[in-house]
């Protein structure tokens, strides 16, 4: 066992002493005026983990060498020297003996954001491609199949209005990124969010909304008004309901329908999704149906009969 031990522990010295190779090689670079971005990367990549960094300046026959603390060193011909200091004035404080990358902190945080900013429109189309978006398109689809176009209206605490979506989510993503573009934290929280479906009334950014995705279908079947409430909130929940303006119908069509349930003159599913059952809707038109015929005037009997003896 401990033989095996011993090889397993060799091999792990050896790949870290591999990898510690690999990453001094790569620290490790020669300057030259056509090349300057490699030093440029390097500096990029030093001035991620912070911007002042201790500088060692050591000179032998064969030009400089510009020690970084522990992070490399780069060898400068000595006819080069002059170019590497103009080329790198903003950062080298030979004087001092530091390294000031400043410049290429903020050049790369700016980097950084762009890329943030890219990510924020297509994690918005993935963002309203879930289920629960899916549902409330379906509701508004069959709506619309049983009743007739609806006209659609949405308030402003609605972050995306059904139909019309694409070009607000397109919209969406410019305000959010004037709201937060610059805040390299806040892009990256929202993205996160976003992408693990969290809550996103947490977040500041979104603090005047209420809903993520939603509309009011408004339609009039025969003399009835009907309201079509579709959305989900803000922390990913389903809320659906349909507003009628006579009593009478509503306690018809929950009599009906065992699939639903009222509050006044509101109805509501009673499936824990939230989602109203398409079979609803065809129920609640045969209920109108029904009772708009039950109170249609009834044509006198003898009316009829007049008519024939007229024509005999």
């Amino acid at each position: 066992m401990s033989l095996f031990t011993d090889i397993i522990n060799e091999r792990r010295e050896a790949v870290l002493q591999a990898l510690l190779h690999e990453q001094t090689v790569e620290s490790d670079i020669s300057f030259l005026p056509t090349e300057m971005g490699t030093v440029t990367h390097l500096f990029k990549r030093l001035g991620k983990k912070k911007y002042i960094w201790g500088l060692e300046i050591l000179e032998d026959d064969n030009g400089y060498m510009v020690s970084i603390e522990d992070q490399g060193s780069i060898h400068v011909p000595k006819e080069h020297w002059e170019s590497f200091i103009g080329e790198t004035k903003h950062s080298v404080n030979k004087t001092m003996g530091f390294l000031d990358l400043s410049i290429f902190l903020k050049e790369s945080t700016e980097e950084e954001l762009r890329d943030l900013r890219k990510l924020l429109e297509p994690s918005l189309f993935a963002l309203y491609r879930l289920p629960e978006c899916k549902r409330a398109e379906l509701s508004f689809k069959n709506w619309q199949e049983t009743f007739g176009s609806p006209s659609y209206t949405s308030p402003d605490s609605v972050l995306i209005s059904y139909p019309a979506k694409e070009g607000a989510i397109r919209e969406l993503a410019k305000k959010l990124i004037q709201r937060a573009g610059e805040d390299r934290g806040g892009m990256e929280m929202v993205l996160d969010a976003i992408k693990n479906h969290e809550p996103l009334n947490a977040l500041p950014v979104f603090s005047m909304y209420e809903w993520l995705y939603g509309a009011q279908a408004t339609s009039r079947y025969r003399s009835i008004k009907l309201v079509l409430d579709a959305g989900i909130s803000l922390s990913f929940q389903t809320i659906q309901s349909i507003r009628i303006n006579d009593s009478e119908v509503v306690d018809d069509f929950v009599e009906a329908d065992t699939s639903v349930k009222s509050s006044k003159n509101v109805v509501y599913a009673r499936a824990k999704s939230g989602v109203f059952n398409p079979h609803s809707f065809r129920i609640l038109k045969n209920v109108i149906d029904e009772r708009e015929e039950e109170v249609k005037p009834e044509v006198p009997e003898d009316q009829g009969e007049d008519t024939d003896e007229e024509i005999d």
